[in-house]
């Protein structure tokens, strides 16, 4: 969980680099500015869940995201972050309140790779212009399900970057979440989910205006199997026992 520290609640709107959490070995690191366009040239078109890459399947919301009645859902993982305050390139929820939550599931392409993934690093940028705070601000937690694990999810970030407030204010935010250890947040990876809470008080239009989503990682490399291995040592008594005849 990240600590519910108070300075990190009220964060100024300008922020160089704020560490969120070091639970564990997670590293969940957040920056903010009061341009929109601040990280536009952050949006990665070649991370595992982008569209036209082969190791992404499919994507399922648990509400369709709209503005102004038009659909807006696959801009999350487009690679392109759009222009300031266009009601292209977004992902947003209209209407949404105060402890309502979202879920944006994407599929990874096992069909490529049937071991799965391993996730390195996880990215997201949020940007809007006025309204409110929240549009700019992130509150969400990263589950996983893996090939080995079935259809459970297991939580592997929770991210509560709020440097906005509720007062209608122009501006930018991304949070990147790593692992210090290892360097790998999870492994075997078939689906990654975000879930979305919106925060309270919830302001004017608060769903996050989400412009980009990006995952990255590699292919997992499957561990040899217990048989493989027994059988290799077997292969290398037989060598031994003839070496020494």
């Amino acid at each position: 969980m990240i600590p519910k520290n108070s300075s990190l609640m009220s964060l100024a709107v300008l922020a160089l680099g704020t560490t969120l959490s070091a639970n564990a070995a997670v590293s969940i690191v957040g920056v903010s500015n009061a341009t929109q366009s601040t990280y536009s040239g952050d949006a990665s078109a070649l991370d595992l869940i982008n569209q036209g890459q082969s190791t992404f399947s499919s994507v399922a919301y648990s509400e369709e995201p709209r503005f102004g009645g038009a659909t807006r859902g696959n801009a999350a993982n487009n690679g392109a972050h759009g222009a300031d305050g266009a009601n292209t390139e977004i992902t947003f929820w209209l209407s949404a309140v105060a402890n309502e939550t979202y879920t944006i599931t994407y599929d990874l392409n096992t069909a490529v790779n049937a071991a799965g993934y391993d996730i390195n690093s996880i990215q997201s940028i949020h940007a809007w212009t006025n309204n409110s705070g929240n549009q700019k601000n992130h509150n969400y937690t990263v589950e996983v399900s893996t090939v080995s694990g079935g259809a459970a999810f297991s939580n592997i970030a929770t991210v509560a970057y709020l440097p906005f407030s509720d007062a209608g204010q122009s501006g930018a935010s991304k949070v990147n979440i790593t692992e210090d250890d290892t360097g790998i947040l999870a492994t075997g990876v078939d689906q990654i989910r975000f879930t979305y809470t919106i925060p309270d008080p919830s302001g004017v239009q608060a769903s996050p205006t989400i412009r980009e989503i990006d995952v990255f990682g590699v292919a997992t490399i499957p561990e040899p199997s217990s048989t493989a291995l027994f059988g290799l040592g077997a292969l290398g008594l037989a060598l031994r026992r003839r070496r020494s005849k």
